[in-house]
């Protein structure tokens, strides 16, 4: 893989800030969900974001090497 650009590295960061924020948000807010199927939903989007971060995180640590 290329040495990603400055410019994609901030990026990457700030998705990877964003989506960070969103899984605590999620995470907050499933105790709270009284609806079955919401909390189903919530816990999958969870399981979702969760996995997207770590891909992301790896994606970073290797784009960073020259």
């Amino acid at each position: 893989m290329m040495k990603l650009t400055t410019h994609e590295t901030v990026s990457l960061h700030e998705i990877l800030m964003a989506k960070t924020l969103w899984a605590a948000k999620l995470v907050t807010m499933k105790p709270f969900t009284t609806d079955p199927e919401l909390k189903n939903l919530l816990q999958q989007d969870i399981l979702t974001t969760k996995t997207q971060l770590t891909e992301l995180q790896d994606f970073l640590e290797q784009g960073a090497k020259p």
